[in-house]
């Protein structure tokens, strides 16, 4: 997957306190239970990102990884590359367990 393929927002978002966040599949099949959820925020002038897996939402579910970036522009470049880079990573071992 591309990252064109993802929409993320830019730095001024992010600077005006948006959260972002969003939601992948991580097998072809519509399995809710084997999606990789993210949020994106600032937080004392970083990027902080959490993903976690599963259907529920940030406050109901475990952090599966967490980061921190710095809130510029290559911080905000380097927070949204880690989130497709744990995309890929999630999607294949999701693709070698049994279901």
């Amino acid at each position: 997957m591309e990252q064109s393929d993802w929409s993320f927002p830019r730095i001024d978002y992010y600077v005006n306190e948006g959260i972002h966040t969003g939601s992948r599949l991580l097998t072809e099949k519509r399995d809710y239970t084997k999606e990789m959820r993210y949020r994106i925020f600032k937080k004392d002038d970083h990027l902080h990102v959490f993903i976690w897996r599963g259907p529920y939402s940030f406050e109901k579910s475990e952090m599966l990884l967490q980061n921190e970036f710095p809130l510029d522009s290559d911080g905000v470049q380097a927070a949204h590359d880690w989130v497709i880079a744990q995309y890929h990573e999630l999607s294949q071992s999701a693709q070698v367990q049994p279901d």
